[in-house]
């Protein structure tokens, strides 16, 4: 690329690398969709329904591979003309997160191998660009963390949200839901600082969702993230969450929020909340905590009679109440911030479990015998 060229790129204001890096990614990955439905059809490589499926037919599962395409493009092209090698260290996570997942959606990865690989690319990206989580921010008398238990926690969250993510995928439209509202939400706050490379990864996430929602809420030519895209994008979204709370945890940086780390948990909450619920539910059952079964929420709200739309719509309100419950509380103190989107959080979600269906018709709490709501029809 001549001097010229870079000269006059570098010129370009802020807003514009924002806008392309959407729409780049939305056209790379709006191009690539059919095309993997297409092979996928052709090589029947498809998920075949299971006794826990929401789904009744195979539908191909490699919508990953699109959503990889679409940021990966981004971070290489506007990434190189704006030389911003942070970006690199991204790219190469996304890469072996990209086939490890590809090759778990063809023959199944072990547990093993999948939490090592994301241990290592956590680690990367931790150690490579110093993204990590600095101090709990005075959350229940927690304060500074020194290098070591930064680093170790940070892994922590990278691989908590990674899987969370991953187990939320379960209906229509759900998983790319949850995370086109969380990676819009970061990205108008980076934007609203001029933080360029979070902001980027954050508008090419939502390029590459738009499209993939589209597919995945059709109903002819449906298509799933698979586990290449539910890695991918739990990586990203762990990669903004943490970037979110560590740099509003950075004193030189103007325009900060005191509560991030509360903000943070709130943006990521219902994949949270949702796994947490999961596991204790299991292992009362004796069971291991990475067992199939029909226990998260979203069953329950199909069960309760809604439709796969109808629920994800239920869940991703949810999220943006408790979202905008954290924004508006930042002033309280941060305790009882904490205490207050923590039981509102929780509330909001096991809300459906105060529902019970029988015979077609939705009665509350299990002996409350008045109908609330007649769903026959």
């Amino acid at each position: 690329m001549s001097l010229t060229i870079q000269t006059y790129l570098a010129d370009m204001p802020a807003g514009f690398w924002f806008f392309a890096s959407f729409c780049i990614s939305f056209l790379v990955a709006a191009i690539a969709y059919p095309a993997i439905i297409y092979v996928a059809y052709r090589k029947d490589i498809m998920a075949v329904p299971s006794s826990r499926s929401a789904h009744t037919k195979k539908v191909p599962n490699l919508g990953g591979v699109g959503i990889f395409m679409g940021v990966f493009f981004v971070l290489a092209m506007i990434g190189g003309c704006l030389g911003l090698s942070d970006l690199m260290f991204l790219m190469a996570g996304l890469i072996i997160l990209f086939f490890l997942g590809v090759k778990d959606d063809l023959v199944i990865l072990t547990a093993g191998k999948k939490f090592g690989s994301q241990i290592l690319v956590s680690l990367m990206i931790i150690v490579l660009m110093d993204i990590r989580i600095h101090s709990f921010g005075g959350v229940f008398g927690l304060h500074d963390l020194s290098y070591l238990p930064s680093v170790s926690f940070t892994v922590f969250v990278f691989v908590l949200l990674i899987n969370a993510y991953n187990l939320i995928d379960g209906i229509d439209g759900l998983a790319g839901s949850v995370g086109l509202l969380s990676s819009l939400t970061f990205g108008v706050f980076f934007v609203s600082i001029g933080l360029m490379e979070p902001a980027l990864v954050s508008f090419a996430l939502v390029g590459a969702l738009v499209p993939f929602l589209y597919y995945n809420f059709s109903g002819k030519k449906k298509m799933f993230m698979g586990d290449t895209g539910t890695m991918i994008v739990g990586f990203l979204l762990a990669y903004l969450c943490v970037a979110f709370i560590g740099i509003n945890q950075n004193l030189t940086v103007p325009e900060t929020l005191g509560n991030s780390a509360i903000l943070g948990i709130a943006f990521v909450f219902y994949p949270l909340m949702d796994t947490l619920r999961v596991f204790v539910v299991r292992a009362f059952q004796g069971k291991s905590p990475f067992t199939a079964d029909k226990n998260h929420i979203h069953h329950r709200l199909l069960n309760l009679g809604l439709n796969h739309t109808q629920s994800t719509i239920f869940i991703v309100l949810c999220s943006m109440v408790l979202g905008v419950l954290a924004f508006y509380t930042q002033e309280l103190n941060i305790n009882l911030q904490a205490i207050l989107v923590i039981a509102c959080g929780m509330l909001l979600f096991l809300f459906p479990y105060c529902f019970e269906r029988r015979e077609g018709k939705v009665y509350f709490l299990k002996h409350y015998r008045s109908r609330i709501f007649d769903i026959s029809n």
